[in-house]
């Protein structure tokens, strides 16, 4: 058991706050809930959000015009939603956006497709159940073949765009730790998320495992 107390280290013990450390192998933490996480710019960050940008223009949303609108006001306010958070937060979730875990299976054309190959489905399969209307409306005018074409040069763009982002994400986390540690004022417990972390990589190196520190 952890326990995290906020305000003076003195009024936490008096108030037992320490007793979950000594009975049950965990840490008594201390935090200042009133200091804000400091967030750093790093001149990666316009990069990032114009990557980000032209990344987003690769979705193909398919569906009724409806679900396509919400789904595309759906990506932009999920992006601004992080930016308010702050700048490691957003650059975190543009890392997201370009691992095998972030998918929009059954809303988007390219990631629909690529599901579609990896369980032994034809690429095009779910392209060719939908109604003309229901395409993303730049692909209606075209032909069967011109659609196709154009579906595989997103997804060739798109690829391209999250290798770009993922390098760029990259350089910004090495430049952020660098910026980090010149905040010596600091101290790593200041936080909740860097109280959990202190806990955290202090039971894992107790039971054994690395930490890569």
């Amino acid at each position: 058991v952890n326990t995290i107390h906020c305000g003076e280290y003195s009024a936490g013990v008096s108030g037992k706050w320490n007793m979950g450390e000594q009975v049950a192998e965990g840490s008594f933490l201390n935090i200042n809930q009133d200091r804000a996480v400091a967030q750093i710019k790093c001149p990666q960050d316009k990069l990032l959000i114009e990557l980000n940008a032209k990344l987003n223009g690769t979705y193909l949303w398919f569906g009724s015009d409806k679900t396509k609108l919400e789904l595309t006001r759906n990506q932009a306010d999920q992006d601004d939603n992080y930016s308010r958070v702050g700048s490691s937060s957003l650059s975190e979730r543009f890392s997201f956006k370009c691992s095998d875990g972030y998918s929009n299976r059954g809303r988007d054309l390219i990631d629909t497709c690529k599901s579609d190959t990896e369980n032994g489905v034809d690429y095009f399969a779910t392209m060719a159940k939908l109604e003309n209307k229901q395409l993303p409306k730049v692909m209606q005018s075209m032909s069967l073949d011109e659609q196709k074409t154009y579906v595989k040069k997103m997804a060739d763009e798109r690829t391209k765009l999250q290798e770009q982002i993922a390098e760029v994400s990259v350089q910004r986390v090495e430049h952020e730790k660098l910026e980090r540690a010149k905040l010596a004022d600091q101290s790593e417990e200041d936080t909740l998320a860097d109280a959990i972390a202190v806990a955290v990589k202090k039971q894992l190196t107790t039971s054994g495992f690395s930490t890569g520190e």
